[in-house]
């Protein structure tokens, strides 16, 4: 085990048992999956079912949609700001920190073809703090966001504190 000292061999065994089940207790504790239904209407436009909650997706009209919504790539980018949106304000609440005026302006970089996003930068302001915990706040939230932690993975995800 990397990173782990253990100067009693039958401890280190004893570890390594327990890992495997302390991963998979850790693991139920997290969301199993998430399901998202849709259902197409008309032209490009389709309803999506989260929850209780519904939303549309469609195309500009430009793209050939009747614009009731945004589009699929939109929604990536707004998932991102919300769920780093969500995660900021827990890591502010556990601490008693009361941020208010919160902006978060999310911006995704496009390229190549087929097109893909190449970056998502996420552009913080708040008050209720200083500027330095600000930045650690977004350090949290960060670590904390389901969509950030799958995303950057594949793309560069840059968030700057103004």
């Amino acid at each position: 085990m990397p990173g782990l000292i253990v100067f009693c061999p039958s401890i280190l065994v004893s570890l390594q048992s327990l890992l495997p089940s302390f991963l998979r207790a850790s693991q139920e504790l997290c969301f199993m999956a998430i399901t998202i239904n849709l259902e197409g209407l008309e032209s490009s436009a389709g309803s999506l079912q989260i929850r209780q909650h519904r939303v549309l997706v469609d195309r500009p009209e430009e793209k050939g949609g009747t614009d009731r919504g945004p589009m699929g790539g939109e929604y990536l980018v707004a998932g991102l700001a919300g769920c780093f949106y969500s995660n900021l304000v827990a890591a502010a609440e556990a601490r008693a920190i009361d941020l208010s005026n919160i902006r978060i302006q999310a911006s995704g970089e496009l390229d190549g073809m087929p097109a893909k996003f190449t970056s998502i930068k996420l552009t913080v302001n708040a008050q209720g703090c200083e500027h330095g915990l600000l930045e650690k706040l977004c350090q949290l939230a960060e670590k904390g966001c389901i969509v950030a932690n799958t995303l950057k993975t594949a793309l560069s995800i840059e968030i700057a504190v103004v």
